[in-house]
């Protein structure tokens, strides 16, 4: 099998707890070298590619609010180039983190050569749990609404707290 790993197509996703470089994260400690150049050196060994992503810039938030809050992009996909071969239009997207620290993931493997056509899955509206994923227009716009207020708050009077809240609403927004 170890010999037929780099020619099988194959992808491995999920929550890797480390990131591949300092340029994905903010907020907190530097990483360590050592730890993110073995992870880079373990991926390259299994000839894996990072697929690209759309969306957020990161996948794990720490909860904390403030100076002390933490994001970094932890949980990914990986593919290797026969899988890209077959899928070369693959993407991740990081949809709106709610409920947990990590943001749900969502893979698009369209494929221009290969149609199998019409799906059989219908979705059913009842199925989509509205606490769990919300709709993100209620969020960007609540959102917008707390930076206003935020800001109208710093004009008559500077408060550090609030202007801490600020900056992570304004990065919470931009994320």
């Amino acid at each position: 099998m170890a010999a037929n790993i780099h020619q099988l197509p194959w992808m491995v996703m999920g929550d890797f707890n480390i990131i591949r470089n300092d340029s994905e994260r903010r907020g907190g400690q530097p990483r360590l070298a050592l730890a993110m150049e073995e992870f880079n050196d373990w991926v390259g060994a299994c000839g894996l590619l990072d697929m690209p992503f759309c969306g957020n810039s990161f996948s794990w938030c720490n909860g904390h609010s403030g100076r002390s809050r933490q994001w970094a992009r932890l949980d990914r996909c990986f593919l290797n180039t026969a899988a890209l071969d077959i899928f070369p239009d693959a993407k991740l997207e990081y949809l709106s983190r709610t409920s947990s620290d990590h943001a749900p993931m969502s893979i698009f493997l369209e494929n221009q050569f290969v149609s199998y056509g019409y799906p059989s899955f219908k979705f059913q509206q009842m199925w989509w749990n509205k606490h769990v994923f919300g709709r993100t227009e209620f969020h960007i716009a609540e959102l917008e609404a707390r930076i206003r207020g935020l800001e109208a708050s710093l004009q008559s009077e500077y408060i550090k707290d609030v202007e801490d809240d600020l900056v992570v609403s304004q990065l919470e927004l931009s994320v």
